[in-house]
């Protein structure tokens, strides 16, 4: 983390640029936290070929921390964009916790 405050207002325009480029028009950093907040991607983090292909992307990252950096990326833009994030995947990062809690810490619900 970092000690800095960040200008919101700056990041939010610099990733609708990006998002611009990226995806295309009609797309922002609202509609991508839209999707990120939504059941579509439960079936992704849950689904065996995301789980191959992040750990083998990513193999310095536990799996088990999926629902963290998750809970992380959804706070960080509700910061930049002002939209709740409250939905299905704020709910999934919940139960996560709480099985995570029952299992002593292990815990990773794979679908």
């Amino acid at each position: 983390m970092t000690k800095e405050t960040l200008d919101f207002k700056a990041l939010d325009k610099e990733f609708n640029k990006f998002i611009y480029r990226s995806i295309g028009s009609g797309h922002s950093v609202t509609s991508i936290l839209q999707y990120m907040s939504g059941e579509r991607v439960i079936k992704v983090v849950e689904s065996q070929r995301f789980l191959r292909a992040f750990g083998d992307y990513c193999p310095h990252v536990p799996v088990e921390s999926i629902p963290f950096l998750l809970g992380l990326n959804l706070g960080v833009a509700k910061d930049i964009s002002g939209i709740d994030v409250r939905g299905p995947v704020a709910d999934w990062i919940e139960k996560q916790r709480v099985l995570r809690e029952e299992a002593g810490g292990q815990a990773y619900n794979r679908g």
